[in-house]
Formats: structure tokens, C-alpha cells, sequence
């Protein structure tokens, strides 16, 4: 076993201090979820869940004590399905907030033998402490609703450090408080509505900064697009087939995946400059980016991309 290996990742997110969460595919096809120091040291998995965990921190993710005290879990993961490419984040408490599978799995989370097999369950936001265990806020987070059962999700926090921006289902962007009980409203494009202007068309990766601007990824329509606050649209940039947005913290510059089939990062200097800084090919049709949002200078870390002799 080699704690730094890594299956194909499908989420990626960095949190506090610089330390990186990896979601990849594990032993059998399980999903795994690691955690790395900001110099990509291995610190501890958390998913399959650690063993010395306190009962009370793993009873609401699925863990039995049977009368002789011996603790069993009962499920990898309540809800979790398998594998699903997103974007995930990660709070200020270095929780990391996630999405559970598309259309896989069924209520209970039971991969096989099970009399609900086949059944999928709602799609929501689902969230881990730092060590693996069910957070103090919950574990179960708000349930999404129709229309993003299949989709691939991107999530963004936004500056108030609670509200959950998403993007990648029915041609908007929407935003979410953990603990809300309402289906998520929608901040930027139309619900359901495909098109230009302020409208959006299969919008995919999402960023916000400081002062609540929210960019997207306007795959369709290949630009990404910048919002207000109160969703108005204040800038655009062309981009042919955007897939991924990250903002390089205290400047204007900011880093965009895009292309069909093989990716290029694109490094733009800020929204008045309509051309690229810098280009370099990814040699992959599936990269994920993410960078600490609270470092001075950080690092851009991107997963899947292709290095002589394998993924990396």
C-alpha cells in the first residue's frame, strides 16, 4: 500500500493552510477520499473512514456497536452512491463539502445485496470533518432537487463563508445555505432556459471572489462570464469551451480548463484583457484545478493530467 497513490481523481479542493483534498477511485471502484499537507505529504485518509474515531463521531455515518462492543460500519458512506467528477470546497473549519453520485446507488448507500438495489437517492450536498468524522453542522446537507440528479457539479463558497454557490445543472447557478430546507435558488441564468446574454447554456465551473462576483464557466456559449452580486452581468471573456474557473487570490488574475476532447489552462491577467497571458496544453479531456484562495502566492494544483509514463 502506497499512501501517496492516487486512483483517477474525479474531486479536487484545498483547504486551510494549503492542505489538499483528493476524492479518487479506490480498491473494488469504492470511491477515497485523502488528505495531503500543501507539500503533497500524505496525512490521513478519510474515506474508508479512520477506525479510531469516537462512536460519536461516526454513529450518523453509518456505524454499529454490537452488544459485545465490537464496532462495525455499517456502509462506506450514508448517501454517497460512487464517484461523481465535481468540484468540491472546503470551509474555513476544513470540512470539505461535496456531492454524492449521479443517479448511482440507492438510499441507504449499500453498493450490492441490498432489496432497494437500483433505486438512486436524492442528489444533495454531503460534508466530513477534517479527521473523517460527521461534522459538527451535519453530515447530510440541503437536497438539490429536480434537474440536477445527473449532472456534474461544481461548488464555490462564498465570501460570508456559508453561502454554497453551484453550477453545472439546468443552464443556471444557484446558491445554498447549509441547514436550508428549500431547494437551492437560482443567482445567475435562468433555470431550464439555455441562452445568451445574461442567460447561461451548460455553465460549468464557478468561482466567487472577495466582493461576492460570481464567474462562471459558460461552456456553451464559450466565454466565461462574471456576475455581480446581485446578478448583474459586468464582464465577459471568450473562451472556447470552458470547463473550470480559479481565482489567484489579492490580484486579477485568474486560470480557466478549457477545450474539447484535449484541454489547455489558460492564464488571463485580468477581465479587461480578452487574450490569454499564457497557454499550455493539458494533453487530457478531463483535468480538475484548485488553489488556495487564502495564500498569498499559491500554487495551482491540477489532477489528471498527463505526464510520460501515466496520469499524474
Amino acid at each position: 500500500w502506497n499512501a501517496q497513490a492516487l486512483g483517477r481523481v474525479h474531486g479536487l479542493a484545498v483547504g486551510p493552510g494549503g492542505s489538499l483534498y483528493v476524492m479518487s477511485q479506490g480498491d473494488f471502484g469504492f470511491p477515497r477520499i485523502q488528505r495531503f499537507n500543501a507539500d503533497g505529504d500524505y496525512e490521513r485518509t478519510l474515506v474508508p473512514r479512520p477506525a479510531g474515531l469516537l462512536p460519536e463521531r461516526v454513529k450518523a455515518l453509518g456505524e454499529l456497536t454490537l452488544a459485545d462492543g465490537q464496532r462495525i460500519p455499517r456502509e462506506l458512506l450514508p448517501e454517497y452512491g460512487s464517484d461523481s467528477r465535481q468540484s468540491p470546497l472546503v470551509t474555513a473549519e476544513g470540512d470539505l463539502i461535496f456531492v454524492n453520485g449521479a443517479g448511482q446507488g440507492h438510499p441507504e448507500g449499500h453498493r450490492f445485496a441490498s432489496h432497494a438495489r437500483g433505486q438512486s437517492p436524492s442528489r444533495r450536498l454531503l460534508r466530513l470533518a477534517a479527521d473523517g468524522g460527521a461534522p459538527a453542522a451535519g453530515y447530510l446537507g440541503p437536497e438539490l432537487g429536480k434537474g440536477f440528479d445527473k449532472a456534474e457539479l461544481h461548488l464555490a463558497l462564498g465570501p460570508d463563508g456559508r453561502t454554497i454557490y453551484i453550477s453545472g445543472a439546468r443552464h443556471a447557478v444557484f446558491q445554498v445555505a447549509w441547514g436550508q430546507t428549500n431547494e437551492p435558488a437560482a443567482v445567475a441564468g435562468t433555470p431550464d432556459v439555455p441562452g445568451s446574454g445574461t442567460s447561461l447554456k451548460d455553465p460549468r465551473g464557478v468561482a466567487v471572489d472577495g466582493s461576492g462576483r460570481v464567474y462562471v464557466a459558460d461552456r456553451g456559449n464559450h466565454r466565461l462570464v462574471v456576475f455581480g452580486p446581485q446578478g448583474k452581468l459586468v464582464a465577459q471573456i471568450p473562451v472556447e469551451w470552458p470547463d473550470q474557473v480559479v481565482l489567484k487570490p489579492r490580484s486579477d488574475v485568474l486560470y480557466v480548463t478549457a477545450g474539447f476532447g484535449q484541454m489547455r489552462l489558460l492564464k488571463f491577467a485580468g477581465l479587461q484583457v480578452l487574450k490569454p497571458a499564457a497557454e499550455m496544453p493539458l494533453q487530457v479531456s478531463q483535468p480538475l484545478m484548485a488553489s488556495d484562495a487564502q495564500a498569498e502566492d499559491p500554487a495551482l494544483i491540477i489532477a489528471n493530467v498527463q505526464q510520460p509514463g501515466g496520469d499524474a
